[in-house]
């Protein structure tokens, strides 16, 4: 008898540490408000597609925007072999592309190599023929595609989630792009997410911008589809400029003396072996002179100017009987190597490049 009342009293108060429980948890559970997203919310959505991996910064290797390869790995760039271990190698492949303006620059990847896709899956590819069809599935060349470049998550991100048919309750911190995105990837139908706010998100122009509902987040990354270059290109570093700086560049253009053309090509066509013998020469004045090497007296004069700043600093140079010269462009990189000083500029697909032995 006395074994029966202590085996009920037990029973008694496991139900009641049941209940008890029960009830905590229940306090616990998140139910639809403000702060709530499901897997067919257009937030959803829009989250998914910020945090997808943009593979464009390769694109001087694959040409393809939506994979990204993944270091070491052998490239032949015109023939010549490079080892690329990071990306801080894409400047070698650059600067052999740039060396020869034949306009047939070839790159041949030494297989196998093993790519990540957009939505973080690791695919190995064993020969061009299969990186061929990958890459087909990208789209082209500065097309629109689904991924949000203009706005990225600051992270740590805090979510929880419950599952109205399970009635389970999960909290994660996640930590990146990858997990965001896995984290949406594996929404059920029947599960309801909570996003703890605030919630930062960070331009393009590294603006930062703290939101604190579901309709502030959904708002900002509406507004930001698009709004920038997002670099889909094939044009490797042609932002090299970010952070260039208008005196700095017109320090070093008047401050070397006898530029010659390197690069000048328009309309496709290679022109800068008409110029081998020019010289330029920039006065801090605006104007600039041309001589021919070994000739002191000058053969033709212009002007020039620049404004602007960054990648927005354009320079226009007019020189009387040098029309293919003459334009305004748009500067694109500075490379200050001694005895080699370079400046590049671009307008749309012509491209000009001059260079000093300046010390």
């Amino acid at each position: 008898m006395k074994q029966t009342i202590k085996t009920t009293k037990l029973l008694l108060l496991v139900l009641l540490i049941f209940i008890s429980c029960r009830n905590e948890e229940s306090v616990l559970i998140p139910g639809p408000n403000e702060s709530s997203f499901t897997a067919d919310s257009n937030l959803a959505g829009l989250m998914k597609r910020t945090t997808l991996k943009d593979g464009s910064f390769d694109n001087i290797i694959d040409k393809a925007n939506c994979l990204s390869i993944q270091f070491p790995i052998t490239v032949f760039a015109n023939g010549i072999q490079v080892i690329v271990n990071s990306a801080d190698d894409f400047e070698t492949v650059e600067n052999i592309f740039d060396d020869h303006d034949d306009d047939a620059d070839t790159m041949q990847i030494q297989f196998p190599i093993t790519v990540t896709q957009e939505d973080f899956k690791e695919v190995t590819l064993n020969n061009q023929s299969q990186f061929d069809a990958l890459a087909s599935t990208c789209q082209g060349e500065n097309e629109i595609d689904q991924d949000i470049e203009c706005v990225d998550f600051v992270f740590p991100i805090t979510v929880s989630t419950f599952n109205t048919v399970t009635e389970q309750f999960d909290k994660d911190e996640l930590q990146n792009d990858r997990e965001l995105f896995d984290f949406i990837e594996d929404f059920k139908s029947d599960d309801i997410s909570n996003i703890e706010f605030p919630v930062v998100v960070i331009r393009s122009d590294d603006t930062e911008i703290t939101t604190n509902s579901m309709q502030e987040l959904e708002s900002e990354i509406t507004s930001s589809i698009d709004v920038c270059d997002e670099d889909d290109d094939y044009d490797y570093n042609d932002d090299d400029c970010i952070a260039c700086e208008l005196q700095e560049f017109k320090d070093l253009l008047t401050g070397c003396d006898d530029w010659k053309i390197n690069r000048l090509t328009l309309n496709s066509l290679n022109l800068d072996l008409l110029y081998p013998l020019y010289q330029f020469n920039f006065a801090t004045n605006g104007t600039v002179t041309v001589t021919l090497l070994g000739i002191p007296l000058p053969i033709f004069s212009g002007t020039w100017t620049a404004v602007g700043t960054g990648q927005n600093i354009e320079f226009d140079i007019s020189i009387i009987g040098l029309v293919e010269v003459s334009n305004i462009w748009t500067l694109t990189e500075i490379d200050l190597v001694t005895g080699q000083n370079r400046i590049d500029f671009k307008d749309d697909d012509d491209r000009l490049r001059f260079e000093s032995a300046c010390n």
